[in-house]
């Protein structure tokens, strides 16, 4: 038996794909105990939480890692992004609100990975 992806589950690793291709963003910050986390079939992805939004949509919010830049340009380049790569798969209509939270802020990505 396949099991495709719904909906939710493939705007959460299209949100994570296109947040840290964006430069800048070193990576995904899971919270302990789940909180930001999208089941998407058997992966779990952390940093992100996709969840109904107030119209037929979802709202995404990333919680990402990021080197010392200026980071409400940041947040919206990321913002972009997320959109860019929905449109591309064919889901723009299925993305509300984009929230960006960023809560590292790392001096080099190797600190975020350790």
């Amino acid at each position: 038996m396949t099991y495709s992806l719904s909906t939710r589950e493939q705007l959460a690793l299209i949100a994570v794909r296109a947040a840290t291709g964006v430069e800048g963003v070193v990576g995904m910050h899971a919270q302990p105990g789940g909180v930001h986390t999208t089941q998407a079939g058997a992966e779990r992805v952390g940093g992100v939480s996709v969840v109904a939004g107030h119209g037929e949509g979802f709202d995404v919010t990333l919680c990402l890692s990021a080197l010392p830049v200026p980071l409400h340009p940041l947040a919206a380049r990321v913002r972009s992004a997320v959109r860019s790569r929905a449109q591309i798969a064919g889901l723009s209509a299925a993305v509300g609100v984009v929230d960006v939270r960023f809560d590292a802020v790392v001096d080099s990505p190797s600190v975020a990975r350790a």
